[in-house]
């Protein structure tokens, strides 16, 4: 896993980094799935009303590389945090996962309100 922390206080320059790798990657013959964390937590709240969670969790295992835009920006639901923890754990050592933030982890940790989860998934970024 990457994660791609730009404090540069330009909003959008994260975004634009990880697009440009996506877009590497897709010329390179990758699979990318891009998607902010707004949209990913989405699509498991949506998926768990439906009774649909592993069809959600395949389209999220299965690319080359993911790319989990917008971390930490506002307050997510209690539960964001372990569909984001399945994700990150289940790529792990298998596929490239790509996170962009512009908090520091700290703030980013007491929003999602899951903080050992994110001190675990913080312990495997920095073993790659």
């Amino acid at each position: 896993p990457l994660l791609l922390n730009m404090r540069s206080g330009l909003s959008s320059t994260d975004t634009h980094i990880a697009q440009a790798i996506g877009y590497n990657a897709i010329k390179q013959g990758k699979s990318v799935y891009y998607r902010s964390i707004f949209d990913v937590v989405r699509d498991f709240l949506h998926s768990e009303a439906m009774n649909q969670d592993d069809t959600v969790l395949a389209d999220y295992l299965k690319p080359d590389l993911l790319i989990i835009d917008d971390m930490g920006m506002k307050q997510l639901p209690k539960r964001s945090g372990e569909y984001l923890f399945e994700i990150i754990m289940r790529r792990h050592e298998v596929k490239s996962t790509m996170m962009t933030t512009m908090r520091t982890m700290k703030p980013m940790a007491m929003m999602m309100e899951m903080k050992m989860m994110l001190m675990l998934m913080m312990k495997m970024l920095k073993t790659c």
